[in-house]
């Protein structure tokens, strides 16, 4: 999944996520497939960064989600 459209996915989610049980599946797949895409590299720090400016989410709302149960 592309960057772009994990981002838009994301947007209609985010928000919702945790009153709503499907949006915070959603968010949290998308946290899994971006840190599977980012553990490609041997920089994964900045491959993360990278990744999550392409998609428009920030680091704090992608923390914040990996972060929950």
């Amino acid at each position: 999944m592309e960057p772009g459209e994990m981002g838009r996915i994301w947007a209609a989610h985010y928000y919702k996520h945790h009153s709503n049980v499907d949006s915070h599946r959603i968010c949290t797949s998308i946290c899994s497939l971006i840190r599977a895409q980012a553990s490609t590299n041997v920089n994964l720090k900045a491959t993360l960064a990278r990744i999550l400016g392409e998609a428009g989410i920030s680091m704090e709302q992608f923390e914040e989600c990996e972060a929950e149960p």
